[in-house]
């Protein structure tokens, strides 16, 4: 199905104001994804208002045009999770139903969907940039104010930015997420090509002092994970030749054979600076003992995983509905049951086997499509790079209700339908251009 086209800029009044509007919405809600906290019981965003607004201004200027297929899909989606949560779960095993949780579960199901639309639409009008640019200054300015109050500790700043004064979360209600958001603001920096090179290497290593700072070893570990796809992206451009590829893959080899006799000297200087910068610690741990890291201090994910994975053994087809059924069904499984800590099993368990496999084969399908050629080659990379650091944490996180997920898998699917709808016009435009060659070969 054909897609409309984008908005263009023109010399028009009416246009500039149009144009000027969503621009301005558009980095407000860049700026504000950096943002959320938890009232009545959800993860709240400021961004949330806004994009209510986004939508607003493109129904009044005729350009709210989305996909039938995925506003078809989402009522299905809904009314089977609906009826699942509200009567055959309770009803099959007893568990009491309230109207507010059913609520709640509702609304953020809702608010993700929006996002959804909203991703598809930011990047369908070319609203990507702006998104990109105000989410990445952002970040760095919180970034940056983490490390300076990290250091001359102010308490109410301390109260606002860190975890129980210790863990850098921004303005994020948890550092691990917090993490993960300044992974994806380095892959739009590494991308931004206007940036000048010192203004990118400094931007860069605040937002990796911000990880550090946040002691998260999941956002440790999907840094790495970033920027060795980053590589391979580059190495497929052709900007990184074989030669280089090679040479950093020696590199790595000879690091890894040292890697012994580089913990002992590693683990001695990290020792130091923890001893300043107690969060340190945490990815010192990770660094010099990764066996023990990924289950001391309460950082372990076995346990939840093991109960997620008995729920879906008993809730495969449908699974439990909503979040209250989940943590409902988990604690009553085990005192330690909690959320899954893994967006894979969380969405098994909520809504069953065949909804996250299709799930899974959508994502799937859509973030391995050739890239976009011209000048949205760029955005399509880094809605990519920045989709890795969301699949990769999603290990170790829940994100099925994740406002940046969901908007970056809109902006995806928009990109994915632009290739498609390009290959198609290349390949009618070349059964015509074979048309007219047959019709002069036989005239001739």
């Amino acid at each position: 199905m054909m897609v409309s086209r984008p908005i263009k800029l023109d010399e028009t009044t009416e246009n500039y104001s149009i144009n000027s509007v969503l621009i301005v919405l558009t980095g407000f809600i860049g700026a504000l994804l950096n943002q959320s906290d938890v009232l009545f019981g959800m993860n709240i965003s400021l961004a949330d208002f806004l994009i209510v607004l986004f939508i607003g201004a493109l129904i009044n200027y005729n350009l709210f045009h989305v996909s039938s297929a995925h506003i078809l899909v989402f009522l299905l989606f809904s009314v089977v999770i609906f009826v699942n949560a509200v009567f055959v779960i309770p009803n099959m095993y007893h568990i009491p139903v309230y109207a507010g949780t059913v609520l709640t579960d509702y609304i953020k199901v809702v608010v993700s969907f929006l996002y959804f639309l909203v991703g598809y639409l930011i990047a369908k009008n070319n609203l990507s940039q702006t998104l990109f640019k105000w989410f990445a200054i952002a970040a760095v300015l919180l970034g940056c104010l983490g490390i300076v109050f990290s250091l001359a500790p102010v308490p109410q700043m301390v109260d606002l930015l860190f975890y129980e004064q210790v863990r850098l979360k921004g303005l994020m209600n948890d550092p691990n997420y917090f993490s993960v958001i300044q992974c994806a603001a380095i892959a739009i920096i590494l991308r931004y090509k206007p940036l000048p090179s010192f203004l990118k290497f400094g931007s860069i290593s605040i937002l990796i002092l911000s990880i550090f700072s946040s002691g998260s070893k999941t956002g440790f570990l999907t840094l790495g994970c970033l920027l060795v796809f980053w590589m391979f992206n580059t190495f497929l451009e052709g900007k990184i030749e074989v030669k280089k590829l090679i040479f950093n893959l020696f590199c790595l080899f000879v690091f890894f054979f040292f890697l012994p006799n580089i913990q002992t000297v590693l683990s001695n200087f990290l020792e130091m600076i923890s001893d300043k910068f107690p969060v340190f610690s945490r990815v010192e741990l990770l660094l010099t003992d990764f066996d023990q890291a990924v289950t001391a201090n309460g950082s372990g994910r076995e346990e939840q995983w093991v109960i997620a994975m008995d729920l879906i053994q008993e809730f495969p087809l449908l699974g439990v509905g909503n979040t209250a059924n989940y943590l409902t069904v988990v604690r009553g499984m085990s005192p330690m049951g909690n959320l899954a800590h893994n967006t894979y099993l969380q969405m098994a368990g909520e809504w069953g086997i065949p909804v996250t496999l299709f799930m899974m084969y959508y994502m799937i399908r859509v973030f391995f499509t050739r890239v976009s050629k011209g000048k949205n080659k760029q955005n399509h990379l880094t809605t990519k790079e920045m989709l890795v650091a969301f699949l990769v944490s999603s290990l170790s996180l829940s994100f099925n209700n994740s406002r940046i997920f969901w908007l970056l898998l809109g902006m995806a699917v928009w990109y994915s339908i632009e290739v498609r709808e390009r290959i198609t016009q290349q390949k009618q435009k070349d059964v015509e251009q074979n048309k007219r060659r047959d019709l002069d070969e036989k005239y001739d």
